[in-house]
């Protein structure tokens, strides 16, 4: 009986296609000619018919408009080449029908049966993404009170674990035969947790063989990594405990680990991956440049808008030159500032040359976070002492249509204390030089000496490539064991 996947092709997220496809327009090596980003027609192909798949396609509409999507479902068991060739044979067997208006009976793969619309619309998509999923061997994490606030009273339990990876291949289909793209890959740890459960008993049991007199084992405590190991392989060495192990190890990891997979599983780092392609990119010109006001206007392409490319405020694009017969020459860098419906104002940041009506402006994805590696003097009272830090900072000025808003987490060595703190800084740019302000609440622990406070910063920063700043902070830090005045010298890496 044949099975009919109009509604349901496996290919799911064919994109509108036909003769027409409208494509990256490109500039010959030759010409001074402008490139502007069109919107491109994608497929999905899968060739495992997992929950994952559609979550990928799901995410990808959500997270990334700039293409246009026609969802569907379920998958088909086939390759994508083997797929092509197929319908590749088909159109030469139907040469002289299709020609005359017929010809364009549904198409059968395998045990499936494809309308012959749907199949052409696949094969004339610009691109096809092609995921395929890899589950690796159950392991066994634990154990773990099922009540940690009070871990003597309940059953304590092991959770499974396991890596999932995603190898998609991205495949061109403008030519006149199928190129492979480019490959994106990606990895997470899933766990199932509260798999097994094993009777308190057996932990205060396990726990008592794994002590030593120089390191007990204290169960009313939170266990340590390396003293759960300690437990753990104490009971393995129970014969019955070490079967039901066993058996959720030998579980095929495809089944027993796909709903927690499709629960934990992000694809952030997939869509950032596509995105820094540079078939993906958005290209654009630049239609006003008010150096005077560090001003310039960015037109999108016709039809396009901030909306429907998903262009965020502080998102980076680089300003091209193109000369006739020459590369392309980077001549300035800069951020979004504000947004209308079909254009964008940027501020300049790293300057070339001034920028000039018709430049060319070509995205330059960057994913808001920063690494910082600080060093310099803080004085407590009157005793001076040195120390370091490192910095992880993130800009969560776009969630908030605040430009360059940054959230911090900081971990540190001064005055003989461990430091940490969390906090919030706002930077003001003025081309590369960079004016901050920063507020952080933290805690400073030594071995008989423990407090907290606030910590206020003034720095002077400058931004020597996208990539690469460094800076100056100096400013108090107001805390019960730690107060007095610092000043640090860091570098940044910008991701």
């Amino acid at each position: 009986m044949k099975l009919r996947l109009l509604p349901r092709l496996a290919l799911a997220c064919t994109l509108l296609a036909g003769a027409s496809l409208p494509v990256l327009a490109q500039a010959p090596a030759d010409s001074a000619e402008i490139q502007r980003y069109s919107r491109k027609y994608i497929s999905f192909f899968y060739p495992q018919d997992f929950p994952l798949n559609s979550k990928l396609a799901e995410a990808f509409q959500s997270d990334f408009p700039r293409f246009d999507y026609h969802l569907a479902s379920n998958a088909l068991n086939l390759d994508l080449m083997q797929f092509l060739r197929q319908v590749q044979s088909l159109q030469q067997e139907r040469a002289g029908e299709l020609a005359a208006g017929r010809g364009q009976e549904d198409a059968r793969f395998g045990d499936t049966v494809v309308s012959w619309s749907e199949t052409q619309r696949i094969a004339k998509a610009a691109y096809v993404f092609v995921p395929r999923w890899t589950f690796d061997k159950i392991e066994l994490d634990g154990p773990y009170p099922s009540n940690s606030r009070d871990p003597q009273s309940a059953a304590w339990t092991l959770h499974a674990e396991n890596d999932v990876s995603l190898e998609m291949r991205l495949y061109n289909l403008e030519g006149r035969q199928p190129r492979l793209y480019d490959t994106v890959e990606n990895s997470w740890s899933v766990k199932r947790k509260d798999v097994m459960s094993i009777p308190f008993r057996d932990i205060q049991a396990a726990a008592a063989r794994a002590s030593t007199p120089e390191d007990p084992i204290d169960l009313s405590k939170s266990l340590s990594s390396s003293e759960r190991e300690r437990v753990f392989k104490v009971l393995r060495q129970n014969a019955a405990l070490n079967r039901l192990m066993q058996q959720v190890e030998a579980q095929n990891p495809y089944v027993y680990m796909m709903s927690s997979a499709v629960k934990s599983v992000g694809y952030g780092g997939v869509i950032s991956s596509v995105q820094r392609l540079d078939a993906f990119l958005i290209r654009a010109e630049v239609a006003e440049a008010d150096m005077q006001r560090d001003r310039v206007k960015i037109t999108l392409s016709e039809g396009e808008s901030v909306k429907s490319l998903g262009i965020d405020r502080d998102a980076s694009y680089k300003i091209m030159e193109y000369v006739q017969g020459k590369d392309p020459r980077e001549i300035g860098w800069v951020k979004v500032r504000d947004r209308a419906e079909d254009h964008v104002f940027s501020q300049p940041i790293i300057v070339g040359r001034d920028f000039e009506l018709g430049d060319q402006v070509v995205e330059y994805p960057k994913a808001g976070f920063g690494i910082n590696l600080r060093g310099g003097l803080s004085s407590n009272g009157d005793i001076l002492g040195g120390g370091g830090a490192l910095d992880l900072d993130f800009n969560i000025g776009p969630a908030f249509d605040v430009s360059e808003l940054y959230f911090s987490l900081t971990g540190g060595y001064y005055n003989g204390l461990i430091l940490g703190e969390l906090g919030l800084q706002q930077k003001w740019y003025m081309r590369q030089l960079i004016f901050a302000l920063a507020g952080r609440v933290g805690g400073a622990f030594g071995e008989d000496d423990a407090g907290g406070g606030v910590t206020g910063l003034l720095g002077l920063h400058w931004q020597a490539t996208p990539e690469f700043v460094i800076g100056l902070d100096g400013g108090w830090r107001f805390y019960s064991n730690l107060n007095g005045p610092l000043l640090e010298a860091f570098i940044r890496f910008d991701l």
